[in-house]
């Protein structure tokens, strides 16, 4: 800041403005480009948060045809063994088995969204915020 303008602000009570519209443009375009930052930075985080969702349903999917597999095999093998295991125990008995693995998946993806929420919550007031008021700014000095 000028030496001549400080003084000036100050003699003049405040009636002269302490910062210069050069240097008001540049504090403006400064905010604007750092809200700009938290943007992107959010929308990576969102972006990731997204990618592990996605996993944690392939994970849950996966186990879900895995447990279909076994217990084909399971009855398939009872048959031959000529065990005479009702299907209704044998659907249990796979029902028990996929239990914790599918407790797992829907866990992880119950975190993964949760994480991607608040991540997005967290960040999209502040970006909004810095980004209008950099607006704003631009504008402001622009018209004066």
């Amino acid at each position: 800041m000028g030496l001549i303008r400080k003084t000036m602000s100050v003699g003049t009570l405040g009636m002269v403005s302490f910062r210069s519209k050069k240097e008001r443009l540049a504090r403006a375009e400064r905010r604007q480009r750092i809200a700009e930052e938290m943007l992107a930075e959010e929308h990576t985080a969102r972006t990731a948060a997204e990618a592990r969702v996605g996993r944690a349903e392939r994970r849950a999917e996966r186990a879900s045809a895995k447990t279909a597999r076994h217990s084909g095999r399971r009855r398939r093998r009872s048959r031959r063994a000529g065990a005479s295991k009702p299907l209704s125990e044998v659907l249990a008995d796979a029902e028990r088995a996929t239990r914790p693995s599918r407790k797992r998946a829907r866990r992880s993806v119950e975190h993964a969204r949760k994480a991607a929420v608040s991540a997005g919550e967290a960040a999209a007031p502040h970006v909004e915020a810095l980004a209008n008021r950099a607006t704003e700014a631009a504008k402001h000095i622009t018209s004066s």
